[in-house]
């Protein structure tokens, strides 16, 4: 069953080691959206796959274990590294306060908005 694409979705990507390290990006592209949560066909065998990035010529490294983590660490960071997140992709500000950061008030405000979020760890 195709989950309905939301208006708009976060992707978080947290650091529990060090949570300056947490990302937080907005995104509203309904081919991304399809494209993280796709499920992905993994052959006997096989541990991952090279999955064609959407809007983009590069591929992401999508493994058997976790296909939504590492789908959503590739459009935080493209492969090829230069630090640059997938174009569609609008970084959000976390305001870092000791060990702990905003998280909980962004998904407050994403959720209260409707937004899904995908979550993933670094």
């Amino acid at each position: 069953m195709e989950t309905p694409t939301p208006r708009r979705f976060a992707i978080l990507i947290v650091d529990e080691g060090d949570p300056r390290g947490t990302t937080a990006h907005l995104c509203a592209d309904s081919e991304l959206w399809a494209w993280l949560q796709r499920e992905e066909s993994f052959p006997d065998g096989v541990e991952y796959i090279e999955s064609p990035i959407p809007g983009t010529d590069l591929l992401a490294h999508v493994t058997r274990w976790e296909p939504l983590t590492d789908k959503a660490q590739h459009l935080v960071w493209l492969p090829g590294g230069r630090g640059r997140s997938h174009p569609a992709l609008t970084p959000v500000e976390l305001e870092v306060n000791g060990a702990a950061t905003d998280l909980d008030e962004v998904r407050s405000l994403l959720a209260a908005e409707g937004a899904s979020i995908v979550e993933a760890r670094w």
